[in-house]
């Protein structure tokens, strides 16, 4: 319908200009003093692996499938690992999905940390206290949010997903707690990776992504 519309109004296709939905780099950014702060309020050194999951914990979502991965992966004896999630939850979906899991993983010695929903402007702290963003499913604006402030990226293989993690994550097969396992297993495994993943998010983040860039498209558009 829409390609007919276009030829109906007599537009070429030269003429169409992808627009990407963005992120705000002014407000999402690495935060050194906060990475600091809240890492020492969890007991987390530079050392360890903080893996962060925003969003809801529902079945759309499906934040039990990170939990599931994680059980799997044989952590590093140099340091501890902590699981923080921010978020609203559904109380049924994380009895039925999560609560097993997590007392699992508690049992392995990961450090469990439940945030409740914070104001969007706090999420910054977050990310930047983290060293891993997992979303495993759907498409969401917050991997966006996450790459901007430094974070490597994790998120289920679709087009939208493979689009945004061009140069900062990896996308895994839909569902697969196997190949997500084996995602977080090369990040947690390597450091200059995740390093390197961070700061060519946060360059892509303002290249492509930010609401700056999309303006300069925008404006082009305009100019035609």
């Amino acid at each position: 319908p829409t390609r007919d519309l276009l030829q109906a109004y007599g537009i070429e296709d030269r003429l169409l200009k992808p627009l990407p939905i963005g992120t705000s780099v002014a407000s999402f950014y690495p935060d050194s003093d906060a990475r600091t702060i809240l890492r020492r309020s969890w007991g987390a050194s530079d050392q360890d692996i903080v893996l962060i999951y925003t969003g809801k914990h529902n079945r759309n979502k499906k934040p039990h499938l990170v939990y599931e991965a994680a059980l799997s992966i044989e952590f590093p004896n140099n340091g501890k690992v902590l699981m923080v999630t921010v978020g609203p939850v559904d109380q049924q979906y994380f009895v039925d999905e999560c609560e097993v899991p997590l007392g699992r993983l508690s049992e392995k010695g990961v450090i469990v940390i439940r945030v409740p929903t914070v104001p969007a402007e706090e999420l910054r702290k977050y990310y930047s206290a983290a060293d891993i963003a997992v979303f495993p499913a759907e498409s969401t604006l917050s991997s966006l949010d996450a790459m901007a402030c430094g974070l490597p990226v994790v998120m289920q293989d679709d087009a939208i997903n493979r689009h945004r993690l061009e140069v900062g994550g990896r996308v895994f097969e839909a569902g697969s707690v196997t190949h997500l396992a084996d995602c977080l297993k090369e990040l947690i495994a390597d450091r200059e990776v995740r390093q390197e993943m961070g700061l060519r998010s946060i360059s892509d983040m303002k290249e492509r992504f930010c609401y700056q860039s999309i303006e300069v498209i925008i404006s082009q558009c305009d100019r035609r």
